[in-house]
Formats: structure tokens, C-alpha cells, sequence
């Protein structure tokens, strides 16, 4: 047998890849075929024809990622594409096999060649040629995507042991491509777990786990265990608007204007896919449902943000598709497999049905003109010229203006603008020629004739007719400069769904079904940024550079990898979370915008008590090592966790251990302390308490230097644990004082409300309840409501409720009143605000809140403010302020200083007690209470928001924490014409949990 050298060359980013920080946000939908479970259940892994990638077994987290070089999506080329992957005994690497074999129904091959590949390096090893054929062809999806869409209704897997299935079935009537999938045990059916696109999965060998379609099921437990961590969302379409540089995504929901710094939303709910008319006006878009069904077709003016006309009523059961849209926004042409249909957008009626008319290269020729393929008469068919307003189909020959050999045969075509075309031929075995045609003049540009199958699906044109950029095969995107007749590559590395030019030519914006938009330098023809849209008004932009900005909402998709080591959002958030140089990477915003980003950064590190050169990688951190990681089971029986932390330093003794569960402190802000021990190295074993459900529970450790060490993890699911937890519920009205003049009207009633309204809440187990008012509330008092939480256990909640003035002293440290307060001399009696902390510290429940209905009970910026005379207006309306008032000192960033920048851009990552913190007021501002709402206002919107279930912002039948804290801001804000605005002085982003 002859052995076969040619290799899967990869693609490696970055230099000594292992040491390297990666900044990974796990993308969505992809078209993996081939997935694989690890021998010792660490890592699953998916694989496509063009990469592969690793996930964490425990958290669903990207590892790595493996990208082929090789261009392997052509249905004709046979040679070098990947077709298996497993990993080896170790888990250490992943082998990619190539059989050889990738036609539907053939077998694989006697011989096959494998490539092995780190884990924690990416770097390929030598190929090797294995005499045994990996797995049958008939086993391997390519033949049973072909199968689904035959319309066999229902395919089942069995386990290697038999017992158990994995069942896919097919419950569209035309054979479409979503299917529902179950699992199968003792012969009984689980329900629907997903609705994926395409067979793949894979069993471990005890056969107690499966992999399929981005989920870890446990047949031991009869449950998911795990899910990967990727973006749900795929952008569905890219532009830049009309004659600008201004660039547009349309993804789920919404179609994004990202005029950075600021950011436009048209809210478009199930929008399904878009195209754009070629001079970047208007845009039409599909809605429809998860079968990929088209419902509705919507054309929307970029420039004045309104639809046009009409939505057009698609056809049913015919995957009726948007092919192209007027440049005037006037008609709307559509593909399906029972022809093409032109639509008249102002009325959103039927103009014409071509059935016989099936190939995707109908477009608009000009404004009242579309051409088409006439397929009924065979390869390689009669290209017509349709007339809207004469209904004339007559035939457009522009083969007479292509110099075509004389068996070449045109094979694509599309429209660059309203006079070009560009045409693809075959042209023999694997050659494809390229034809950029002014149908005015006649002229003709032609791209040397390839080598690869490349076949130009799509093709769009820059503004000065210099640059022509088309779709080679589906993942690569050419872009062919007239003048200079050199053709670059801008290599995706998914498949690509849009893609379009900057109006001055020197950027150019590309849409993947991986999840992301690519803003491409065409000068360099490198990656300039990635854009992620991760839900709605929820997004991410990263660098190759590792740097990125986000919204708060999406941190939670953003994760950091070192060699095979997974980090959390929060171990390098610091360092790479840095809006000002994506800015000015994108070369989008100007300097003064960029200098606010870099000083709210600033600012940020100065929280945290850090500077840049702290950040270094050259710092000396101490170490910290779970020694049992490896005999840990993600699922644990027991509510208990045996932990052995092995912590060492090379140059400093060490101080303290800290250890996290879903970011709570379990020892306090202070942690363990070893100071005494006087050592580089320590060894001990923790016995640490469970909740029910997922622990992520991290472990660091410091010095005495104040460096800390990276935080190690382990993840865990628990199974025991109360079914309903107990909520404790503290409250304290703060109304009547010794200094009368001062007395509030409705603190104490607002505490006695949030008690009666939490009651009666019956997704708890029992409410405790603990209430202070009035006289009551002293120092002491509050100090010894600590107490009450003593017999809380990990799976409760608690809720701490203050309502009562709010007091700065002459230093402008924040007390909450108490009934002795001396209002002249607040720090002599007065609640310092971090007692409220205290209480919170140390607790055994992971989930607690503090809620704050007083005046400056946000974080105040002692350096941005001032001490100013009181602006409060007289309207009839109670401040719970007295004492000191305070202002914004003159900023050239304006209204908006860099605190509230800070608190905007960045994740606050101060861990605290753990609890969130939501505060009725901004720093700088009152709180106020009226007759009108019988309350104080934050909580008149507290009560109103449970109580009508208005803070239910999904309408799912339950409200969860960050629902109320986004409620409040926005009710708050409202009623109180923007003089009032809720704010967190601190939030746990990892604690999202059901209040209502």
C-alpha cells in the first residue's frame, strides 16, 4: 500500500500557543457532522470538513480550536478531508482520520491516514497510515443527511452496550431538515431534547454518557448534564449603510447599527435570514419559526428606519426563501424549490410565479428588470430577462460577451451592481474561471483560471468599481482588485451567509452561521474584529489581539484558556476587557470618546486597588492546585465536596486561601488565613458544603505581597438538596427619629409591604421573616441581625430590605439612618452602610440580596464630586436625604463621568459577600416617596413589579433577579422623568436566580 504523505496543515494563530491567553467566546450554530467522547470523560469534541473543536466535559466551554487550511467543502474533491475523530487513551490528543471516502453509501477504504494533534498545544504531529478502516461510511452522517431529506421519518442509535438509544425523527411532511431528538431507555421515549439540524452524537464507552447535537446527557442519572456553552444566534446578514462606513448586523431578534460608540436597535423578533439591496438602503428580511420556514418578508429603509409597505405572506411547506430586494426597496424576489416569486413590497402582493425558474442565480438586474435560469431545459440552460412593468420573459444572452471556450459552460451568475455581473464557468476537471462583466460596455475582467473548485455563490462590488469580492465554496471570501488584477483570500473558517464593502472601499464586513460578523482590513487582508451578537442588546467584540467590549449580559459567554486550563470571565476580565483599543482598532470612534473608554478603565483598576503594570504576565503570582481534580465526578450524590489544595510561592510566604462558590465568598471577604503557617508551600484538606444543582466552586491564593495566584475550578452538579429553598427575609423601615423634622412618611410602611408581598411567596419552602422599624432600628440592633441567618443552610435565599434616609458626613462616607441618628454627626450613631454588608458576610445561602430604598445609595466617586447646595425641587415629593448634598464636578465627558462609564462598559468584579446590591438612587441623587404612591418610589415599583407580574419581562411565568434589577431601573427612571435611576453598587453575575 502506498503510503500518503500530504498532510492536514493548521492553521496556529499564535506563538507558543499553550502559554499563550486565549480569549474564547464560543460561537453558535455550526455544521459539525462528527463528534467523540474522551476515554476518560474530560473533553467531548465536534468536527466539520473544515475544523475541529474541543469542549470541556464539565462546563461546556471551548478548549480549542483546529482549523484545516485545506478547502474541503466541494462535493467533488475527495482527497484530504477530515471524515473521523477520536481522542487518544490519555485525553492528551485528538485524532483526525481521512478515509477516504465521503460519497454517500460507499464504505471506507482498507487504509486511512490519521494526524494526531495536542490538546494543549494545537500543533499537529507527524501523519501516519492505519491499515484498518476507521468506521463504515453508512454510520457517518453525510448519508443520513441525505436519508432526512428523503423523508425517513425516524433514526435510532443504540448504546455500545445495548441498553439505551438515541432516537432522531424527521416531523416534517416535506423531509425537512429539523428534526426532534430523544433519548430511548428501557424502551420508553424521554421527551423532545432539541431540534437540531443534522444526525450527530456519540456514546462513551461505558455507554453511560451520550454527545449529540451540543449536549451531555447521563443515562446513570436520566438527565443533561451539560450543555455546551455556545452563542445561540447566527447573523443572518451584514452591510454598511448608504454611502457610509457605518456598519449593520441582523441577527435574532434585532438589527444592529453599530455607529460605536453608540449603538441603534430596529427590533425584529424571529427574523430568520436578510439580504441587502446592493447600494446598502434598504434591507429585507424573513421571519420564521426553528423548522427554517419562512412565514413573512419585511423590507426596512436603513436610512429612515421605517418598513416599506406591506409584509409579503410566504408560502407554506415550500422553504420559501428572500433572494434579492430592489435597489429602490419597491420589489422583493424569492426563491423556493416550486420556482421563483416577485412581490410587490408597497401592497405585499404576488406580481409574478416562475415554476420553472429554480436556481439560485435569480436577482435584480436593475429596478424593474430580474433575471433567471431557465432550468427545464438542462445544463447549462437559457438565462431570461423578466420585465416587471411589461411582463415580458425574454431571453438575455450574454454568452456572445464572454470570451468562453467551447466547452465551458456557465454555472453561476450574479448581479455587483446594477450595470456588472460576475459570472463562473466550469471550465474543465476542478477549473473554474471567473467573468466580471459590464453588460453596458461589454468589458470583461478575467480572474486567473483556479485550480479548486471554487464556485462564486454570491459577489458584491465596491463604490468606485475597483474591488470585487465573491464567495469562494462557502467559507472563503476572494476579493479581486481590478487594477492590479491580484485576487486576496480572506479565509472565515465557517460558512458565510453576507457579505459587503465600505463605502470608501478599505473595510469589508462578512456574516457566518458560526455566530460571528468579521470586520476585514482589505489593505492588509487581515481580521481587524469579530462581532458576537449574543442575545437582545446583548453582544461581544474581540481583537486577534485577545482584547475585546461587551455588554454585562454577554460576559457570561467570554471565558480564558492557557494551554488545556480554563479560566473564568473574571481571572483575565481585567486585562483584555478593553473598549478603548477595540475602538481604536476598528478605527470607530473619536479620540475623546476613546480617551473616556481608556480612563474609565483606569478608573476600574483603581477599584480593584491595581495598575497596568500589575497585569504584566512577567508577574511573580503564587500557585494553587487541586491534587483530586482528576477523581472528581461532575455529578455528586452527596452535599458535601473533599477538596485537596496543594498552594506554594517561589519568593513570598503565603497569607490566605480564598474559595468561591457562583462567586460567594464561603470565608468571607477575608478568606482562610495561613499567614501563621510562615511557608512557601501548604498542603490541606477542605470538606466544602454543596447547593443543589451546579457548583462552580474556584480557589485562590495570595501572598503576603498582595499578588494572587490564577483561580482553579472545578464544577459539580449536585443532586441533593432542598426541593424549594427557604427565603429569610430581613426588613428595616427607617422613618421616625429623635430629630422629628426629619421623619419619613412611608419607610417603615415600605418595609412592612415588602414583608407582607414576600410572604405569601409560594415558590419557598418557609419565609422567615425579621423586621426593624422606627425606634427599633439602632446600630445595634442591625448589627445583630446577623444572628437570624445562623440556621440558613447553602440552599436558602436570604433578602435584606433598608428604606430610610440615606446621609453623607462632611467626608462624604454613607451612613443609613437609625431612629437615635444625629443627622449633624451622622458617623456617631448612623448605620454605616458596610453593617448592611456584614450581615450578608459569611452566610451559608449563596443567593442574597440587598435592596436599598435611600437617598446615595449608590457608589459615590469621592474624586468626581462636590459638596454643593441642595437642588432637590419642591414638588410636594419627600427626599430621604439630609446632611451633606453633592454634585458632578465639571467633566469634559459631560453628564456622564467616569464612574457611571465605568459602571456601563465593565463587569464590576469585586466579589464583596457575593450578594447583589440594588440601590434606589444613584450616588449623586435622591430618593423620593409620595402620597401618590403611598411608598417610596423604588419600592412602590418593587411591589407593583411582583405583584402585577409587570417585571416578568419574558412573560415566562417567573421573575428572575437581573428581570427585577432591569425593571426597576427602567419603571424608576420613568416615573421619576429621569431624576431618580436604580443602580448596583454591586452585582454577583454568576447568581441570576427566581425571586417571583
Amino acid at each position: 500500500m502506498k503510503k500518503i504523505f500530504t498532510v492536514i496543515t493548521l492553521l496556529v494563530f499564535l506563538k507558543n500557543y499553550s502559554q499563550q491567553i486565549n480569549t474564547m467566546i464560543s460561537s453558535g450554530w455550526d455544521m459539525s457532522l462528527y463528534c467523540a467522547i474522551s476515554p476518560n470523560n474530560k473533553y467531548v469534541a465536534k468536527m466539520d470538513k473544515m475544523k475541529a473543536t474541543i469542549w470541556d466535559f464539565k462546563t461546556g466551554r471551548l478548549v480549542r480550536e483546529i482549523i484545516f487550511t485545506t478547502t474541503p467543502l466541494s462535493n467533488y474533491v475527495k482527497e484530504n478531508v477530515p471524515d473521523s475523530i477520536s481522542f487518544s487513551s490519555n485525553d492528551n490528543s485528538v485524532f483526525i482520520y481521512k478515509c477516504g471516502a465521503l460519497y454517500p453509501g460507499e464504505n471506507a477504504t482498507k487504509s486511512a491516514t490519521i494526524t494526531e494533534i495536542s490538546i494543549e498545544t494545537g500543533i499537529a504531529g507527524k501523519e501516519e497510515l492505519n491499515l484498518k478502516p476507521v468506521r463504515n461510511i453508512d454510520s457517518i452522517n453525510t448519508n443520513l443527511i441525505l436519508k432526512v431529506i428523503s423523508s425517513n421519518k425516524e433514526f435510532s442509535y443504540s448504546s455500545p452496550n445495548g441498553k439505551n438509544e438515541v432516537v432522531y425523527q424527521n416531523t416534517s411532511a416535506d423531509g425537512g431538515l429539523i428534526l426532534n431528538i430523544y433519548i430511548k431507555k428501557n424502551g420508553v421515549l424521554s421527551k423532545v431534547l432539541g431540534h437540531p439540524m443534522c444526525i450527530n452524537y456519540a456514546f462513551s464507552s461505558d455507554s453511560r454518557y451520550l454527545f449529540a447535537n451540543g449536549f451531555i446527557y447521563d443515562f446513570l442519572l436520566d438527565k443533561k448534564i451539560c450543555e455546551l456553552k455556545s452563542v445561540p444566534f447566527i447573523p443572518f446578514g451584514c452591510g454598511f449603510l448608504n454611502n457610509s462606513n457605518t456598519l449593520y448586523t441582523a441577527a435574532k431578534d434585532e438589527i444592529i447599527i453599530w455607529d460605536l460608540p453608540d449603538i441603534k436597535r430596529l427590533k425584529t423578533p424571529d427574523l430568520l435570514s436578510s439580504i441587502n439591496s446592493n447600494n446598502g438602503e434598504y434591507l429585507a428580511y424573513a421571519t420564521g419559526d426553528l423548522q427554517y420556514e419562512s412565514k413573512q418578508g419585511y423590507v426596512i429603509n436603513l436610512i429612515t428606519k421605517e418598513k416599506v409597505g406591506k409584509p409579503v405572506q410566504f408560502h407554506p411547506n415550500e422553504f420559501e426563501q428572500i433572494k434579492d430586494v430592489s435597489d429602490d426597496g419597491k420589489y422583493l424576489l424569492t426563491i423556493s424549490p416550486k420556482g421563483n416569486r416577485i412581490y410587490n413590497c408597497a401592497t405585499g402582493e404576488l406580481i409574478r410565479h416562475f415554476p420553472e425558474y429554480r436556481m439560485n442565480t435569480a436577482f435584480f438586474l436593475n429596478n424593474s428588470e430580474v433575471t433567471n435560469y431557465d432550468v427545464s431545459k438542462g445544463t447549462p440552460g437559457e438565462i431570461m430577462r423578466y420585465n416587471i412593468f411589461t411582463d415580458k420573459n425574454e431571453p438575455f444572452d450574454i454568452k456572445e460577451m464572454l470570451p468562453l471556450g467551447k466547452h465551458e459552460a456557465i454555472i453561476s451568475l450574479t448581479r455587483l451592481k446594477k450595470d456588472h455581473l460576475l459570472v463562473s464557468t466550469w471550465a474543465g476537471e476542478k477549473k473554474i474561471n471567473i467573468y466580471i462583466l459590464n453588460i453596458e460596455t461589454k468589458d470583461v475582467d478575467k480572474l486567473t483560471t483556479t485550480t479548486e473548485l471554487i464556485v462564486a455563490e454570491s459577489s458584491k462590488m465596491s463604490k468606485d468599481n475597483n474591488l470585487v469580492a465573491f464567495n469562494m465554496g462557502g467559507t472563503k471570501i476572494g476579493v479581486f482588485n481590478k487594477k492590479t488584477k491580484k485576487t486576496i483570500e480572506l479565509n472565515q473558517f465557517s460558512y458565510i451567509s453576507n457579505f459587503a464593502f465600505s463605502s470608501d472601499g478599505k473595510h469589508l464586513i462578512s456574516s457566518l452561521v458560526d455566530g460571528t460578523s468579521k470586520y476585514w482590513d482589505l489593505e492588509t487582508g487581515k481580521e481587524i474584529a469579530s462581532i458576537i451578537s449574543t442575545g437582545y442588546q446583548e453582544y461581544v467584540i474581540t481583537t486577534p489581539e485577545q482584547y475585546y467590549m461587551s455588554t454585562k449580559g454577554a460576559a457570561e459567554y467570554v471565558h480564558f484558556v492557557k494551554g488545556n486550563n480554563l479560566y473564568g470571565v473574571e481571572q483575565f476580565d481585567l486585562k483584555y476587557n478593553r473598549p478603548d483599543l477595540v475602538l481604536k482598532k476598528m478605527g470607530l470612534g473619536n479620540e475623546k470618546v476613546i480617551e473616556a473608554y481608556h480612563k474609565a478603565y483606569l478608573k476600574r483598576l483603581k477599584k480593584m486597588k491595581l495598575t497596568e503594570d500589575m497585569l504584566s504576565d512577567e508577574l511573580n503570582l503564587p500557585e494553587i492546585k487541586i491534587k483530586n481534580s482528576e477523581q472528581i465526578s461532575s455529578i455528586q450524590n452527596e452535599s458535601v465536596l473533599k477538596i485537596n489544595l496543594e498552594v506554594l510561592d517561589k519568593k513570598y510566604n503565603l497569607d490566605r486561601i480564598n474559595i468561591w462558590i457562583n462567586d460567594v465568598a464561603l470565608y468571607g471577604t477575608k478568606g482562610i488565613s495561613i499567614k501563621s503557617k510562615n511557608a512557601l508551600n501548604y498542603e490541606t484538606d477542605l470538606t466544602i458544603d454543596l447547593k443543589k444543582g451546579i457548583n462552580n466552586i474556584q480557589f485562590s491564593v495570595l501572598n503576603i505581597a498582595g499578588a494572587e495566584s490564577y483561580k482553579e475550578s472545578v464544577t459539580v452538579n449536585c443532586t441533593k438538596g432542598k426541593e424549594k429553598p427557604d427565603l429569610y427575609l430581613l426588613c428595616i423601615g427607617s422613618g421616625e427619629f429623635i430629630q422629628k423634622e426629619f421623619n419619613l412618611t412611608y419607610a417603615s410602611k415600605d418595609a412592612m409591604d415588602i414583608k407582607q408581598m414576600l410572604s405569601t411567596n409560594k415558590n419557598y419552602g418557609r419565609v422567615y421573616t425579621k423586621t426593624l422599624t422606627n425606634k427599633e432600628v439602632t446600630k445595634n440592633n442591625v448589627i445583630l441581625l446577623k444572628d437570624f441567618l445562623k440556621t440558613a443552610d447553602r440552599n436558602d435565599e436570604v433578602i435584606l430590605f433598608y428604606a430610610g434616609h440615606g446621609v453623607l458626613d462632611k467626608d462624604l462616607d454613607y451612613y443609613l439612618s437609625s431612629g437615635d441618628i444625629d443627622f449633624t454627626n451622622p458617623s456617631a450613631k448612623g448605620i454605616p452602610y458596610e453593617v448592611l454588608e456584614n450581615i450578608l458576610d459569611s452566610i451559608a445561602p449563596l443567593k442574597k440580596i440587598l435592596l436599598i430604598d435611600a437617598c446615595h445609595s449608590g457608589e459615590i466617586d469621592k474624586e468626581e464630586v462636590q459638596v454643593t447646595a441642595s437642588d432637590k425641587p419642591n414638588s410636594g415629593i419627600t427626599f430621604r436625604n439630609v446632611g451633606t448634598a453633592i454634585a458632578q464636578k465639571d467633566s469634559y465627558l459631560g453628564l456622564e463621568n467616569t464612574s457611571e462609564l465605568t459602571k456601563t462598559l465593565f463587569t464590576d468584579l469585586r466579589k464583596g459577600t457575593g450578594a447583589t446590591v440594588i440601590s434606589s438612587a444613584g450616588g449623586k441623587e435622591y430618593a423620593m416617596e409620595s402620597g401618590q404612591w403611598k411608598n417610596g418610589l423604588f419600592t412602590y415599583c418593587l411591589l407593583r413589579g411582583l405583584k402585577d407580574n409587570t417585571a416578568d419581562l419574558n412573560k415566562d411565568g417567573q421573575i428572575m433577579l437581573s428581570e427585577l434589577q432591569q425593571y426597576l431601573t427602567t419603571e424608576v427612571s420613568n416615573l421619576s422623568n429621569g431624576a431618580q435611576q436604580p443602580t448596583s453598587r454591586i452585582e454577583n453575575i454568576s447568581a441570576d436566580f427566581r425571586i417571583w
